[in-house]
């Protein structure tokens, strides 16, 4: 079957304002690990980022 997508769904990109708050939550409340944190982009372990 051919795949005729002209646009599909890839990912989801979070911008935040406070990236210092948004790392205690990811770390902190869900549990996240961090790598790699490059100042203003942090990745996590599962592939989210921020």
């Amino acid at each position: 079957m051919a795949d005729n997508r002209i646009f599909f769904y890839h990912s989801t990109v979070l911008s935040v304002h406070d990236g210092t708050v948004s790392k205690e939550f990811y770390t902190e409340v869900r549990g996240e690990e961090i790598e790699p944190d490059l100042g203003k982009n942090i990745g996590f372990k599962s592939g989210s980022a921020i």
